[in-house]
């Protein structure tokens, strides 16, 4: 299975954009998660965090998470990062969190990728999302979308479910014996 990796060199300088535009803290994850926060935030170093100044040079990460107050505050930050890093990464909104991911990975390419890894096919693959980050793999394999999902979502969405319980019992009942 392909493993999506962006330049261990831009963590620090995109890290530094992230706490000056108001982000408290920055998750990188590779091989295990480094929790960074900005200064003065409180740091509890027993719990894998640390602030800026102590960030190892890394190799390579594979996304950085970050969440804001509300929704507009992490939507305007996603606009930021297109607007400077968009050769580099995609910040894709979950709310008013934000995962950052290598420039031109979604959950569709992850799910083509892991159709390859199977010998599974397309047809094999329902989608299940509710925010915008599930825009990809929603508006590319047959979908749903949860009830509480954003307008966008369920407007994309081949049906909406209100659980995974509902659309496992609807797909089972489809199933011809």
């Amino acid at each position: 299975l392909n493993e999506y990796r962006c330049d261990g060199g831009i963590a620090k300088p995109f890290i530094e954009d992230l706490f000056s535009w108001g982000c408290p803290f920055a998750c990188i994850d590779k091989d295990a998660t480094i929790i960074v926060r900005a200064e003065g935030e409180k740091c509890d170093e027993d719990d894998n965090e640390i602030y800026l100044h102590q960030l190892p040079q890394i190799d390579y990460f594979n996304q950085i998470s970050t969440m804001l107050d509300t929704t507009e505050e992490a939507a305007q930050i996603v606009l930021k990062i297109r607007e400077k890093y968009s050769d580099f990464l995609t910040p894709l909104l979950n709310g008013n969190c934000i995962d950052i991911v290598p420039a031109g990975v979604d959950k569709a390419k992850g799910i083509y990728g892991l159709l390859e890894a199977l010998g599974a096919s397309y047809d094999d693959v329902i989608a299940v999302g509710d925010n915008i980050n599930d825009e990809a793999m929603i508006s590319e394999f047959r979908s749903y979308a949860m009830a509480n999902g954003v307008p966008l979502i369920k407007d994309l969405a081949d049906q909406i479910t209100e659980g995974i319980t509902e659309l496992i019992e609807k797909e089972m009942a489809s199933i011809s014996v």
